[in-house]
């Protein structure tokens, strides 16, 4: 396993890339329809500027801005979770981002006191760790647009589930007090 910060005692339990394909979240259900509305406003607000522009130019520069805006979540949160790394130690869960620019965060294992796993729209593994199971809607901010940006302590479209948890209960017991 990977050595952490060379402390001998800090090594990955368990370490995983997420799944690189695309992740539908929950979130998606009202996120793209409001793109779609959103970018409907743009072309009408385009289109009654009075700016004296060829139908052609028109056509072409709502194709792009709505191409951009419509997938630029999709294709973004792909690239963002192809620099990504989920580990766990002893102590710490850790997510690790490569790109776009290199940054990560831990949280300790005693303060991952519960955790739930569900599914996306198209089937790939979230386990929220840690989360306020009251909250009905854990899509806020960026994660909405960027479920690999989440604030949360997620992991999104891993493909050892069963690995993961039995690691992370092993170290919630085995873990000093």
């Amino acid at each position: 396993m990977t050595n952490l910060h060379h402390d001998p005692d800090n090594f990955f339990l368990w370490s995983q890339k997420p799944d690189r394909g695309i992740i539908f979240m929950r979130s998606d259900i009202l996120l793209f329809p409001m793109i779609i509305i959103w970018f409907t406003a743009l072309i009408h607000i385009i289109d009654s500027s009075g700016l004296d522009i060829s139908l052609f130019y028109k056509v072409l520069s709502y194709i792009i801005i709505g191409t951009i805006i419509i997938s630029g979540r999709v294709f973004l949160d792909v690239l963002i979770r192809s620099g990504t790394i989920y580990a766990l130690t002893k102590e710490r869960f850790y997510i690790i981002h490569d790109w776009p620019f290199y940054w990560s965060k831990s949280v300790l294992i005693q303060d991952l006191s519960s955790y739930s796993v569900s599914y996306s729209l198209n089937n790939k593994i979230i386990i929220d760790l840690g989360r306020n199971l009251r909250d009905p809607w854990p899509a806020t901010g960026w994660s909405a647009w960027l479920p690999s940006l989440s604030r949360r302590w997620r992991v999104l479209g891993i493909s050892d589930k069963e690995g993961f948890i039995e690691v992370l209960e092993k170290a919630r017991i085995d873990r000093p007090d």
